[in-house]
C-alpha cells in the first residue's frame, strides 16, 4: 500500500481533482478528502472497453515507459469519468462477493457454464418477448430464456418494479448467476432478458467475462470459451408509450373476458402498462442507462436493432445482424492459443500496482533521494510544464543527471500524478578527434536523458476551463 505519508510528500506537485471534491449530483456518491490512493485502485479496473485498447510499445530498447494514465482534469467530463471509476470499483466489490458465494455454494468443480450468453436488452415495448423465440431458434439455444424481471418476484421486488424502480445490483447478479449455472443444457447457450440495466451491471458483465476467461485458462475444457453477445432493441419514447398502453389495454380486455366467462387464465397486469406517468418513467430509466449499454460495444459483439418497424422487419434485421457478426468470431483453437497473452487492461493494472509498490519502497528506504527528486520536479520540470503544456508532446532534457535510480523516481512521481510520461535515453555519436593524415574521425558515445510528456488534444480546452 502506498502510505499516506508518501502521498502527502508529493501531493503538492499537481492538484488532483480527488483531493477536493464537492457534490456534483445529489444522486451520486460524494467523494471528499485525500483519497488519491483510492483513485489508483480504481484506475486500470474500470473501463471494460480497454480490452480492445492496443498495447503501448516502442522500438527503442532503452526507452522505459511510465504508464498510460490520462491527465487529471477538473472538467465536467472528467468528473463524470471519475464517477464511472467509482461505479467500476463498486462493481468489482459486488462481483467478488457474489462469485465467492457461488463457488462456496456449488464448488468450482461442479460449475458448468453455457456455450454462449446472449444478453437481450431493449426499451420498454420494443418487443423482446415477441422476438425471443426466433433468437433462441437461430442460435440453437435449448434452455428457456432467463428473464431478470421473472427472477425478482418477491412482494418487495414487485412493489419496487411497479413504481418503476430498480432492484439491488448485487441481488440481481447473484440470482442471474444461479439461473445461468442451473440451466439444464449448458452445451447450447442461455438468453438473458433484461441485463445489464445499469452502469454497475455493465461493469459486472465485463468482470464476469474476465473471470470466465481465467477459468478457461486454468481448468481447460471444463469451461467453454466465453462467448457474450449483446442485443439492444431500440424505439423512441413515443413509440414505447404507445405500445405499452396498447399492451395494457389488451391485457385488461383479456382479463375482463376471463372474469366474465370463467374460461382461460388471467394474464399478469403491470401497473406500468396503464399509467402513462410510470410508463414514461420506465423509458427514462432505460434511457439514463443507455450509454452504459453502448460502452459494451467496445468489448463484445454488439447488435443495436431499430425495433420501430413491424415484427417481420425487426426479426429480419436481428437475424441478418447475428449472421454478420458471426464472421468476426475467432476459431476456438486460435482463441486458446492467444489466451495466455494478457489484455491491455491487465498490463495497465500490473503497472499501477508496481508503481505504488516502488513509491512506497522509495519512501521507506531512500526518503532523502525521493525528496531530491521532488525538488528537481519543482525546480526543473514544473516551470516548463506550465509554460509549454499544450496539446502534443513535450520533451524536457535532464541535464547533468546520470543516476538511473534518481531518474526513475522522477518518472514514477510524475506518473503517479496522472501524467502520461516516459523517459527517453538517447545515444549520440560525438566527434572526438580527426586523423589529419587518414581523414578518419574518432567518435565517442554520448548518452543523454529526457522526460517526455504526451498531452491529449482535449488538454487545450481543459486549460481554458481552469483559467
Amino acid at each position: 500500500m502506498f502510505t499516506l505519508r508518501s502521498c502527502h510528500s508529493i501531493s503538492h506537485i499537481i492538484k488532483h481533482p480527488f483531493l477536493e471534491r464537492t457534490s456534483i449530483n445529489s444522486s451520486k456518491m460524494m467523494i471528499q478528502g485525500t483519497i488519491s490512493y483510492q483513485r489508483r485502485k480504481l484506475v486500470g479496473r474500470t473501463t471494460f472497453h480497454d480490452r480492445k485498447r492496443p498495447y503501448a510499445t516502442n522500438s527503442l530498447a532503452r526507452q522505459s515507459h511510465a504508464g498510460f494514465a490520462q491527465l487529471d482534469t477538473n472538467t465536467d467530463e472528467d468528473i463524470e469519468s471519475n464517477f464511472r471509476y467509482v461505479d467500476a470499483f463498486k462493481a468489482k466489490l459486488i462481483f467478488q462477493q457474489v462469485w465467492k458465494k457461488i463457488e462456496q455454494y456449488y464448488g468450482i468443480q461442479n460449475i458448468r457454464l453455457p456455450r454462449e450468453l446472449f444478453f437481450l436488452m431493449g426499451a420498454p415495448g420494443a418487443g423482446k418477448g415477441t422476438h425471443t423465440p426466433s433468437i433462441l431458434h437461430s442460435r440453437g439455444i435449448k434452455n428457456l430464456p432467463i428473464g431478470v424481471s421473472d427472477l425478482l418476484q418477491s412482494p418487495e421486488c414487485r412493489k419496487l418494479k411497479d413504481q418503476g424502480l430498480l432492484i439491488s445490483d448485487a441481488h440481481v447478479v447473484e440470482l442471474m448467476l444461479h439461473a445461468i449455472i442451473q440451466s439444464p443444457h449448458p452445451e447450447t447457450g442461455v438468453l438473458i432478458d433484461g441485463f445489464p440495466r445499469t452502469q454497475i451491471q455493465a461493469e459486472v458483465l465485463s468482470l464476469f467475462y474476465e473471470k470466465w476467461t481465467d477459468l478457461r485458462l486454468q481448468y481447460g475444457a471444463q469451461f467453454p470459451r466465453p462467448s457474450f453477445r449483446i442485443c439492444v432493441l431500440y424505439i423512441d419514447e413515443e413509440t414505447s408509450i404507445h405500445r405499452q398502453l396498447a399492451r395494457g389495454f389488451k391485457i385488461r380486455q383479456h382479463n375482463q373476458h376471463v372474469r366474465l366467462t370463467g374460461q382461460g387464465e388471467l394474464w399478469h397486469e403491470r401497473v406500468t402498462d396503464s399509467d402513462e406517468v410510470l410508463i414514461r418513467e420506465r423509458y427514462r430509466t432505460f434511457q439514463s442507462n443507455y450509454d452504459s449499454l453502448l460502452q459494451l460495444a467496445h468489448s463484445f459483439p454488439f447488435h443495436l436493432i431499430d425495433a420501430s418497424g413491424n415484427s417481420q422487419q425487426v426479426l429480419k434485421s436481428i437475424l441478418k445482424e447475428l449472421d454478420y457478426q458471426a464472421s468476426f468470431e475467432l476459431d476456438i483453437d486460435l482463441y486458446d492459443t492467444l489466451a495466455h497473452i494478457p489484455t491491455a487492461k491487465k498490463v495497465g493494472l500490473h503497472h499501477q500496482q508496481s508503481l505504488i509498490g516502488r513509491l512506497d519502497y522509495y519512501h521507506e528506504t531512500e526518503p532523502a533521494t525521493l525528496q531530491k527528486a521532488i525538488q528537481y520536479i519543482d525546480l526543473h520540470i514544473l516551470p516548463q510544464l506550465l509554460e509549454h503544456s499544450c496539446p502534443g508532446r513535450l520533451s524536457i532534457p535532464m541535464k547533468q543527471i546520470s543516476d538511473q535510480r534518481f531518474m526513475n523516481m522522477v518518472v514514477d512521481v510524475l506518473s503517479e500524478k496522472g501524467f502520461q510520461v516516459s523517459r527517453n535515453d538517447q545515444i549520440t555519436m560525438v566527434p572526438k578527434q580527426v586523423d589529419l593524415a587518414t581523414g578518419n574521425i574518432t567518435l565517442e558515445e554520448h548518452l543523454s536523458h529526457s522526460i517526455v510528456f504526451d498531452f491529449p488534444r482535449q488538454f487545450d480546452s481543459i486549460l481554458q476551463t481552469s483559467r
